[in-house]
């Protein structure tokens, strides 16, 4: 029990200084506006991104994992002492440190997914660079998420290897954390309408959510979709939408579709926004373009790497004439996509 509460502990940490590292580098944020509450859930993007950039590499192995995870409580360490908020990092610390330890505790063993492909590519994440036609050797490490390479880069030498389950048990946490800030602020500016909005998502989320072994790879893809849908919903001026606010969104919508595939109509939200807009040259001709273009790019490379799709297993996007291409396994993981789906 000790172990998961340090593990817990330590993950939390992990979690809030990668978010401030991304907010600082794609936001320009200084520590004392960094919004602890907002801002630390696209810790998990810095991180997903970063794992995935290795892995075209190097195999991520607890020596990469180990230098990761002391950088980052360096930089928690920072954070802290020059922050001008150290209570609020020290009561958010706490709440996810209990929280996680309390999810992980009461978890039950009930998670076929994990040991079926879940798990093995974690481990193939760890010992391997990226492999060329994987989904030969299996065709589910096509339908993997990029929550396995954030779960990879929690693999190191100084904590049990049962702590790459951590970002998955933080994540419900961090989210309703997130949730009752935004519930907050809405009652502040006595907006009704999406004060009820997030008072009926807080409502669902806490009946969705409350199972650590029931979260998957589905489970965060709707966490990110509710965050999307609330980084929507508290834009002040559509028409007229600040530079951040838009970039949130894009990214969050990038992320989605990282976390599961068939979450890419949440494109369809960025792209809204862009259209109605007054001002798209700002939009568009803006350095955290490039920030999103590499993301999503790597994103579809590795795809490719790994089972001649852009997306797997949808048949219109795959390449035949590829040396390690297999229509017959994308042609069953499709259908079997789509008896699930229906």
């Amino acid at each position: 029990m000790i172990n998961i509460f340090i593990s817990s502990l330590i993950g939390s940490m992990v979690i809030i200084a990668n978010g401030y590292i991304f907010n600082y580098l794609i936001f320009k944020k200084k520590i004392n506006e960094f919004n602890i509450y907002k801002d630390c859930i696209f810790g998990f993007v810095l991180i997903g991104f970063i794992s995935l950039l290795i892995n075209f590499f190097l195999p991520i192995n607890k020596s990469i994992s180990s230098i990761f995870l002391i950088f980052s409580i360096f930089i928690f360490i920072f954070l802290f002492l020059k922050s001008e908020k150290k209570n609020n990092i020290l009561w958010i610390l706490a709440y996810l440190t209990i929280t996680t330890f309390l999810i992980i505790s009461f978890a039950n063993i009930n998670r076929p997914d994990a040991g079926l492909y879940h798990l093995p590519f974690i481990k193939i994440l760890n010992e391997n660079k990226l492999i060329l036609g994987l989904t030969n050797l299996h065709y589910r490490f096509g339908h993997t998420s990029i929550l396995q390479y954030i779960s990879a880069l929690h693999v190191n030498f100084f904590l049990k290897d049962e702590f790459l389950n951590i970002p998955l048990a933080i994540l419900p946490g961090l989210y309703f954390l997130y949730l009752f800030q935004n519930f907050k602020d809405q009652i502040k500016r006595k907006n009704e309408k999406n004060t009820i909005i997030l008072f009926l998502i807080t409502a669902f989320s806490l009946y969705s959510f409350n199972r650590f072994s029931g979260l998957g790879n589905d489970g965060p893809a709707s966490i990110f979709f509710f965050i999307l849908v609330i980084q929507f919903l508290i834009i002040q001026n559509i028409k007229n939408i600040e530079t951040d606010e838009f970039y949130k969104i894009l990214i969050l919508s990038l992320f989605l579709l990282m976390l599961k595939p068939f979450m890419i109509f949440g494109l369809i939200i960025p792209m809204i926004l862009l259209l109605i807009n007054k001002n798209k040259l700002r939009l568009i001709n803006n350095k955290k373009n490039i920030f999103c273009s590499i993301l999503i790019f790597l994103w579809f490379l590795k795809n490719i790497f790994m089972s001649s799709c852009i997306i797997f297993p949808l048949k219109q996007t795959c390449f035949d004439n590829l040396k390690y291409s297999n229509p017959n396994i994308v042609n069953i993981a499709s259908k079997e996509a789509e008896a699930w789906a229906k």
